[in-house]
């Protein structure tokens, strides 16, 4: 795909700080209703929203990238990750994200996805403690969207 192709499809994404708003917007409705209708309430933010380049071949100012990781502290308990996971897809399909795939599912340790629009993801999963994370593909900041 060229440059100008590229750039073609990224205009008819939101911007960056649009997109940025929206998984920020899901990652913390998800959080909310967890503590809500499973009483998971331990949350930290554990570190800053990530952002990386969109790839090196094309010669595009967008960004790609993560909001914050949220912890909870002691995790999911096995009996309760099936709701939980039920809890997410309800509160993703509200916001663009298909159907769960689970990663690993054993004892102690599960980890699923859910895959969204424009290469978005959710990214949960828990083993002494949970995590949870929101993941977007390449956007265009809105000042990097005027002009050819």
């Amino acid at each position: 795909m060229s440059d100008s192709d590229a750039r073609q499809e990224l205009l008819q994404r939101p911007s960056l700080e649009d997109e940025t708003r929206r998984v920020t917007a899901a990652r913390d409705e998800i959080r909310d209703a967890l503590s809500a209708q499973l009483g998971l309430t331990r949350w930290t933010d554990q570190d800053r929203p990530g952002e990386a380049g969109c790839g090196e071949d094309l010669d595009l100012p967008g960004t790609t990238g993560s909001t914050s990781t949220l912890l909870l502290a002691d995790g999911v308990p096995d009996d309760q990750w099936a709701a939980a996971v039920q809890v997410v897809t309800d509160v993703a399909a509200r916001h663009g994200f298909g159907a769960p795939q689970i990663v690993i599912d054993r004892p102690g340790q599960h980890d699923a996805e859910w895959p969204g629009e424009r290469e978005s993801r959710i990214v949960f999963g828990t083993v002494t403690n949970a995590t949870l994370r929101l993941e977007y593909g390449c956007h265009l900041p809105a000042a990097a969207r005027g002009g050819p």
